[in-house]
């Protein structure tokens, strides 16, 4: 069973702050969309929206968390 599946949407490293504002907004307010939350609803999965200091907070975490994984499985 698969609890989480995430996309985080992303930009180049120096996009300027003011851009990935613009876009982080505009995410947020189409993931609170009723008709965007149905049809995720209807396929099982939900639309969460994040900031981005949260999406690159949680990148970093899944990150670490499966890179010590690899390691333990000697995969690195």
């Amino acid at each position: 069973m698969l609890d989480l599946l995430w996309g985080p949407n992303s930009a180049l490293i120096h996009t300027p702050e003011a851009i990935v504002e613009r876009l982080s907004h505009a995410m947020q307010e189409i993931a609170r969309m009723p008709e965007v939350r149905t049809q995720l609803a209807s396929q099982g999965a939900e639309a969460v929206a994040s900031t981005p200091a949260e999406t690159d907070a949680l990148v970093r975490r899944e990150v670490n968390k499966w890179s010590e994984v690899a390691s333990s499985a000697k995969l690195d």
